[in-house]
């Protein structure tokens, strides 16, 4: 691990991963704040009682303070079943106008396995202003 950590140091790159495991039912029902129902209904769903999921991100700087590009997998199982998969490949870019201002754009393949197109894409761009 220290020579992961040295050469994130030397290439000013950010690295992050997380799994995770779950075992055991979930509420059937999400709770929403604008639906009191769902703050009541106690019913377990009928999906599986077993989730997991893993995600990485690394982020690199093209220019230092300036431009940085990044990439993302991301892959979460409700049941862990590969029949319910959902799997985000992405792809980013930042740019840092000033220590206040910065534009970021993303780009993502996604593949739902539940759905009975797999495939779609999505894009995303964000200005961020700090006060």
């Amino acid at each position: 691990m220290g020579s992961i950590n040295s050469l994130c140091q030397i290439f000013d790159l950010s690295l992050s991963a997380e799994c995770l495991h779950s075992t055991g039912n979930a509420f059937a029902k999400t709770l929403t704040d604008s639906d009191e129902a769902s703050a009541t209904d106690c019913n377990l769903s009928k999906n599986g009682n077993k989730a997991d999921g893993f995600y990485a991100l690394g982020i690199a700087p093209i220019v230092a303070n300036k431009i940085n590009v990044k990439a993302r997998y991301d892959l979460y199982r409700s049941n862990g079943e590969w029949n319910a998969a959902k799997t985000f490949y992405e792809v980013g870019a930042e740019y840092l106008f000033t220590k206040n201002l910065k534009l970021s754009v993303e780009y993502a393949l996604v593949n739902d396995r539940t759905l009975d197109k797999h495939n779609y894409s999505l894009a995303n761009a964000e200005l961020s202003i700090k006060f």
